[in-house]
């Protein structure tokens, strides 16, 4: 994603706990925390982050403070009321991946981010295309609209 940025002309920090070397070594400013990083910025993205966090809430706090007014996040996670879960409960696969702390419900994800000092929340619907296959194509495009499906995304504006 960093590298996806950069190509369109963004400015960008990774924050990588784990692959800190490697996106220094890429030539990318990275830190091991977000404690570590200064300034101020258009926007964040996190891509499946969230569920790997002991306190998100606080996370996302110290995020927002880091966005310029009128500054947005995007924040992506598993849906804990996916069909998927629901239907797996503790067997989930999401819940049983190793590093896995927490997966907010929509409205659970819609309070912490309006806590944490973003004004404008939206929740993200497209279709995303995973098959060729038109029913499969269909079937998602239905899961996706109605939330049923297995990733939540988030816009927010402070």
């Amino acid at each position: 994603m960093l590298k996806a940025l950069m190509e369109l002309g963004a400015e960008v920090v990774g924050v990588e706990p784990y692959g800190l070397d490697f996106l220094r070594a890429q030539g990318f400013e990275a830190y091991g925390k977000v404690s570590e990083v200064k300034g101020d910025f258009d926007g964040i993205v996190t891509i499946d982050v969230i569920e790997h966090l002991r306190n998100p809430w606080d996370t996302l706090k110290d995020l927002a403070a880091f966005c310029k007014t009128g500054g947005w996040i995007y924040v992506s996670t598993g849906n804990p009321t996916g069909l998927n879960a629901k239907i797996n409960r503790g067997n989930w696969r999401e819940a049983k991946k190793q590093g896995h702390l927490l997966f907010p419900s929509p409205s659970t994800m819609e309070r912490m981010l309006c806590e944490a000092g973003f004004t404008k929340v939206k929740r993200l619907r497209w279709l995303i295309r995973f098959h060729r296959n038109p029913l499969r194509v269909m079937a998602n495009y239905i899961m996706q609209m109605t939330g049923l499906d297995g990733e939540l995304r988030y816009l927010a504006w402070k």
